[in-house]
């Protein structure tokens, strides 16, 4: 499936587009946000890891504004990935006692403030704009100020809500799995009566974008809900105490005395008891205020106890193909399923003013009446880390990528060098290899450095990388990969 050629451009392009204005009048600053004030989790350590990511998101002559990368990384990506792009590398933002979290550990913060006292750096013919994964309207008001446009305008709150999400399916005729609604401690003995006990279970959820705040249960019962809430309680209240948010604005999100968040939590049954999964899916769309709906990408996603792990094109998937290969269903059936599915989930994010690129997560189920059926599980109203990958592989001209959360098995990857020494097999260097041939490329390191004049200085070291796998076909990618996975685990 290709990109269009409003994305081929660059993400800033394709969203600015998507609201019926003219691209080519703004000097784009873009940013690969995750931390802010309306995340449950306004994630520990703020952007360090994921605003690396946003060098593949620019497009001709953006600005890419990230936190420092490890010595030599920026010149590598400006050689291998797009070297027509500007990039701003800025140093992280800690808080008393070395917090990393929001709002410290913002990008679009530390963006907003350096525009501030350097003014020069958003001066421009053009009008300057910031696109970002993430806009909130704390953000929105700050940028402005500062003389940084944002014209997306979506409520992040309803367009990530996990709760909307099930509670429009029914108007928009997308589908979802048996889910209950707990706002209070009392309504779990409703939720037990309304979701019998099944064979595989239920998930609890937090609201929200991301999986930081989800557990499985085997049973449906009152003690093992309430366990699951419990654990999700402690998860962000410790999450909060590594941000510098005010004890009003955590209140917002929960409160003191309260076991459950301020805007509830999900009881959702488990896919698997309806049927024999067959693709646990994402896909990335493209809306725009004319109402017109593109889909852009479709992926198979890996998974490790409900958390994501890493995905690759949806039909380089080999027990997808052996599926349809056994049920004699052609790629071009399944290609309209999903194509109609995405459509409909589209709609419900029309309804809420949401244009530009957005991700849906999805299962397909073959049920035991011989039936495929599409359960989708919730939106991110951002392009995906699947659509991210997508696009660093369209920019390099090849058709197939697996991408993957890795943990090195043996020391740190903290930087460049360690990564080639991972990435390297017998006389193959596949941090350099042309991706065609197969390369395997640092999307984001966890490691945290920061700039001191000239010298990078580690803040914490880091196994953790996310890296992506490239080829010109699936078999080259899956060599690679088990290579890789020789050195270490994914995770």
């Amino acid at each position: 499936m290709n990109i269009n050629l409003s994305l081929k451009k660059g993400l800033a392009y394709a969203t600015i587009d998507s609201h019926g204005l003219d691209p080519d009048s703004y000097k784009v600053f873009i940013t690969h946000s995750f931390s802010n004030i309306t995340q449950i989790i306004p994630h520990p350590k703020g952007d360090s890891f994921s605003s690396s990511m946003g060098v593949f998101l620019a497009g001709k002559n953006d600005t890419v504004c990230l936190f420092t990368q490890p010595p030599g990384l920026i010149k590598w990506r400006k050689k291998h990935s797009n070297p027509k792009i500007n990039i701003l590398e800025l140093n992280p933002r800690l808080g008393p006692k070395n917090i990393k979290g929001y709002p410290y550990g913002s990008i679009n913060n530390a963006l907003i403030e350096t525009s501030i006292v350097h003014s020069k750096i958003i001066k421009a013919k053009k009008q300057p704009v910031l696109i970002t994964t993430f806009s909130d309207q704390k953000t929105r008001k700050k940028a402005n100020s500062a003389g940084l446009n944002m014209i997306q305008s979506a409520d992040p709150i309803l367009v990530n809500s996990k709760i909307l999400f099930h509670k429009l399916s029914k108007k928009f005729k997308y589908k979802t799995c048996s889910a209950y609604i707990v706002q209070k401690e009392k309504d779990i003995e409703l939720v037990v009566k309304m979701l019998p006990d099944s064979k595989y279970g239920a998930w609890v959820k937090s609201d929200g974008s991301g999986g930081d705040t989800v557990v499985y249960v085997s049973k449906i019962t009152k003690n093992s809900i309430k366990s699951a809430i419990k654990e999700i309680h402690y998860t962000i209240l410790d999450s909060l105490r590594d941000t510098g948010l005010t004890d009003a604005e955590k209140g917002r999100i929960i409160k003191t005395k309260s076991l459950i968040p301020n805007s509830g939590i999900v009881v959702e049954s488990d896919v698997r008891n309806y049927g024999e999964v067959i693709i646990n899916g994402s896909n990335i769309v493209s809306t725009n205020k004319n109402g017109k709906i593109e889909l852009l990408g479709l992926y198979s996603q890996i998974t490790n106890n409900g958390a994501f792990c890493g995905s690759r094109n949806l039909f380089d998937d080999s027990d997808l193909q052996q599926f349809l290969l056994d049920k004699k269903i052609s790629q071009k059936q399944i290609l309209e399923l999903l194509k109609e599915n995405a459509h409909s989930v589209a709609k419900a994010m029309l309804n809420l003013d949401y244009f530009g690129i957005h991700g849906q997560d999805f299962f397909v189920v073959y049920t035991s009446n011989n039936e495929l059926k599409i359960f989708n599980t919730e939106i991110n109203a951002r392009i995906s880390n699947s659509g991210v990958a997508h696009m660093a592989a369209m920019k390099v001209g090849v058709s197939h990528f697996l991408m993957l959360n890795i943990r090195k098995k043996n020391g740190y990857c903290n930087t460049l060098d360690d990564f080639k020494k991972m990435a390297t097999f017998g006389s193959v260097d596949y941090l350099n290899n042309p991706p065609q041939d197969g390369a395997i490329w640092p999307m984001a390191f966890k490691a945290m450095w920061k700039k001191v004049k000239d010298d990078h200085v580690l803040i914490e070291p880091s196994e953790f990388v996310r890296v992506l796998i490239l080829g010109d076909n699936s078999q080259t990618i899956d060599e690679i990969s088990k290579k890789l996975n020789t050195r270490c685990d994914f995770v």
